[in-house]
């Protein structure tokens, strides 16, 4: 899975079946458990995660897309506390 960033219309955060759509790809390549994330609300901005083999091949050249972006597992830095 890989991070993607959208731009969407409207005022509320959109869907995951839209978020498959805007990105060209099914909405089972999408991760329902991460969802649709703002990060921008004001540029109508969002990330979903989206299997990797699922993004098409034109992904750069949309303009209202950005990404894959990495998505490394975050854990605790570190030694564990006892």
């Amino acid at each position: 899975m890989v991070l993607v960033t959208i731009a969407y219309r409207g005022a509320r955060r959109p869907s995951l079946a839209t978020a498959a759509r805007l990105l060209g790809v099914r909405p089972e390549d999408l991760d329902p458990r991460f969802g649709v994330v703002v990060i921008d609300p004001e540029r109508r901005l969002a990330s979903v995660r989206v299997r990797a083999s699922a993004l098409p091949a034109d992904l750069a050249a949309r303009g209202s897309l950005e990404g894959p972006f990495a998505d490394p597992k975050i854990g605790p830095f570190g030694p564990p506390r006892r």
